[in-house]
């Protein structure tokens, strides 16, 4: 019966994630679908663009606290992020960090 709900209870692990690359519409949509696919929970998230150092680029960085639920590794986090461009750099680390 209604067991679907119960599901988002479960704990897996909270992480921050960092991913940078070229700015461009649709960014953060695609971002949001790719973590929702993996079953991901986004608790805090912030993305800025700027102009990269040594160039005109437009740089989009966004910064995040995640939960990844139990059944899921850093790493498929991390290639269901950079499958939607190859110029996302994305960095996961532990919150003590």
């Amino acid at each position: 019966s209604g067991k679907g709900a119960e599901v988002q209870a479960t704990a897996g692990v909270e992480v921050a994630l960092e991913v940078v690359g070229q700015d461009r519409t649709g960014i953060v949509s695609e971002l949001s679908q790719a973590l929702k696919e993996l079953g991901v929970n986004v608790e805090e998230e912030t993305s800025e663009c700027h102009s990269a150092p040594m160039s005109c680029e437009r740089l989009f960085q966004a910064i995040a606290v995640i939960q990844i639920p139990d059944g899921i590794s850093e790493d498929q986090v991390q290639s269901q992020i950079e499958s939607i461009a190859q110029d996302l750099a994305v960095t996961i680390s532990d919150l003590e960090d």
